[in-house]
């Protein structure tokens, strides 16, 4: 009685393994020990109800170790520290979100890198008419191009109906070109600032 207890026969049971440990033997195998200090079990478990365990959880195997904190978070190596802090840094190196205004005169901006197209169109011209752009986006640094297009839908009678198109700092400035029409066309404009 003080070296074994064998239930059924004698492969399965207690064992004395050393002063102050027991084994688990199960056909002649030993599946675990525990001691003053800790239960070590060799084999798979299977818990069928709830664990509670009154500190964190440290799983180890192969020289790495993860934890399992009380407040949810898991720490290990894969991470580097803490998964709620790779999350993190994850989400803010994703950089800015793109944002946008659709609407007839709108823009749209690049949440990384900043740059900006806006687009719009212009009021009808008449000839030789010179417009200067409300910008539905104020530019930050420069326009790098510009275009413009007429928005006419046939043949202007007398003569060819054009645009020219000029940036003056942070402005766009559209002219309609001096031919002798008397038709008003507006034109639609977009450019690329950062």
């Amino acid at each position: 009685m003080t070296q074994s207890v064998h239930i059924g026969d004698n492969d399965s049971g207690l064992r004395a393994n050393g002063d102050g440990n027991v084994a688990f033997y199960a056909n002649n195998a030993k599946v675990a020990s525990w001691n003053n200090d800790r239960l070590h079990w060799l084999k798979s478990v299977e818990i069928d109800g709830t664990i509670n365990t009154h500190s964190n959880l440290h799983i180890s195997w192969g020289g790495r170790t993860a934890v399992y904190q009380e407040n949810g978070d898991v720490t290990g190596p894969i991470w580097g520290g803490a998964l709620s802090s790779w999350l993190n840094m994850q989400i803010n190196n994703r950089g800015a979100k793109n944002t946008a205004h659709l609407a007839t005169n709108g823009w749209w901006k690049c949440g990384d890198s900043g740059l900006i197209r806006q687009w719009g169109i212009t009021p009808p011209l008449n000839a030789g008419q010179i417009y200067t752009v409300s910008l539905p986006c104020p530019v930050p640094h420069a326009i790098f191009s510009a275009n413009a297009t007429v928005k006419y839908k046939g043949i202007a009678p007398e003569g060819n109906l054009g645009t020219y198109v000029e940036i003056v700092g942070k402005s766009l400035i559209i002219s309609a070109d001096y031919t002798r029409t008397g038709i008003k066309a507006p034109r639609t404009w977009q450019l690329v600032c950062y």
